[in-house]
């Protein structure tokens, strides 16, 4: 389970769809120059690791999300299935980076999250369910 991840770390030339091609400039914001703590991004960037038989993933993301933008793991998600893998992927519309987490004021989307995962881990058999 993976809450708004960066799954692509460096530019997004491999980003080819159309709807990725046009957001190329979105999917770049925030990119970084030079290595990351020492480390070469690509070489960490899960992006360049997608292999087939990947385990299940569930992916939940803020399609508002300014810190690590939606496009990418849009792209993840569709290399992930091209790969033969099980990939799913829950936007939230105008939400943001965290908006799963616990909030004393109200807490629809961490509970939303919560119970997809449970979903998620049952249809796996990790779980019985609810």
């Amino acid at each position: 389970m993976l809450f708004n991840p960066v799954v692509r770390l460096g530019a997004a030339a491999e980003l080819k769809t159309p709807a990725q091609a046009a957001n190329k400039q979105v999917a770049n914001k925030g990119k970084q120059a030079g290595p990351l703590q020492g480390v070469d991004q690509q070489s960490v960037s899960p992006w360049r690791h997608v292999s087939k038989d990947d385990p299940p993933t569930i992916i939940f993301h803020g399609k508002a999300d300014a810190t690590v933008p939606y496009v990418t793991v849009e792209a993840f998600t569709e290399k992930m299935l091209a790969a033969g893998n099980r990939c799913e992927l829950v936007g939230f519309d105008d939400q943001d980076h965290g908006f799963f987490n616990y909030n004393p004021a109200g807490n629809k989307y961490y509970d939303a999250t919560l119970r997809q995962a449970e979903d998620f881990l049952a249809s796996l058999g990790y779980l019985k369910g609810r």
